[in-house]
């Protein structure tokens, strides 16, 4: 049986609507916003194909929209689009100041290393002064966002990091414990979690904590990753997995995974121990984003951690960049 795939240009779409096959300028703003969103879809080339359709799904259910990977008039009002028309383009630098590069200094500078850390790509303090630091997460953002990666921050990165570079622009919320988090199932996830916090083991880390290996049938183990699925079943997810390399790839599946862009509240956390790469198959736990940090850390909640004095629980941590392979908004 051969799928037959109508194209159409974005033009000859119903107003308000794109998806496979669509082609244009709306496209590319749709790419931009979808990867300022945490959810990029490769290059901003204005073809809607199957990785910008993969990017819109996992968008969609992470917002508790209908998941059919079109982006109508309510994906674009959720991705801060226009209401009942085709996606404007971004919103033009304002000002002289908002081209910044190396040598800028001032609010501007600082506001950009703020939303810079809230996405994740760590700049240092935010001094507001644009040095070697500060440039090399400009280049980090705009690689990972396919952009030109020029370590100047013009009109296209300002829209990729979510706002025009101008007095209004404002980032991610940045916070530490107990920061914002975006819907009532994240905020579930967020206050159960932090409902078992201080639960110790006695002994080694494969015991005799099994209250989450329990739940799903199964007995002592490592149980980072049944923490992490207890705490997304009872806010009324759907993850029952043991193993923390298939969680992440089935979050890559399934158009959730975010690789290191723009942690969120109730982002699910992978990481390396050994600090050697950010392939899946060096994954070797997991635990759940509770706040985003100005210097570029993420406050988590994580079961099977060690606690400061000795032992093994659910604890608070502060991890940095270097730990982390990525992040994945978790599966409702």
């Amino acid at each position: 049986m051969t799928l037959r795939v109508q194209q159409r240009s974005s033009s000859s779409a119903p107003s308000g609507m794109l998806s496979l096959g669509a082609r244009g300028p709306a496209v590319a703003d749709l790419q931009r916003r979808l990867a300022a969103a945490g959810f990029p879809s490769g290059p901003f080339d204005g073809v809607f194909g199957p990785k910008t359709r993969n990017a819109v799904i996992g968008f969609q259910r992470a917002h508790g929209l209908a998941a059919d990977g079109i982006a109508g008039p309510r994906t674009m009002a959720a991705l801060g689009g226009a209401r009942g028309g085709s996606a404007p383009a971004p919103a033009p630098a304002s000002g002289g100041g908002s081209t910044l590069r190396v040598g800028s200094r001032g609010p501007q500078v600082a506001q950009l290393q703020r939303a810079l850390a809230a996405k994740g790509f760590s700049p240092g303090a935010a001094d507001g002064v644009f040095g070697p630091n500060t440039q090399r997460a400009v280049m980090s953002f705009q690689r990972a966002h396919g952009l030109s990666v020029d370590g100047v921050v013009g009109p296209h990165t300002w829209a990729a990091l979510g706002g025009a570079g101008g007095s209004s622009f404002t980032p991610a919320p940045v916070g530490g414990v107990g920061g914002p988090a975006s819907g009532s199932f994240r905020s579930r996830i967020l206050a159960i979690a932090r409902g078992e916090l201080g639960l110790r083991e006695v002994g080694d880390n494969h015991g005799p904590i099994t209250k989450y290996p329990n739940y799903f049938g199964r007995g002592a183990e490592s149980w980072c990753a049944d923490f992490v699925s207890w705490v997304v079943t009872k806010a009324g997810g759907h993850l029952n997995d043991p193993w923390t390399v298939s969680q992440a790839a089935n979050a890559s599946h399934q158009g959730r995974w975010k690789g290191m862009s723009n942690p969120q509240p109730g982002d699910l956390v992978y990481f390396n121990w050994q600090e050697n790469g950010r392939s899946f198959s060096q994954i070797d736990h997991v635990g759940i984003v509770v706040g985003v940090n100005s210097d570029g850390s993420v406050t988590t909640i994580e079961g099977n951690a060690s606690f400061p004095g000795g032992g093994q629980g659910v604890a608070y941590h502060r991890r940095y960049p270097a730990d982390i392979v990525g992040y994945a908004s978790p599966p409702p």
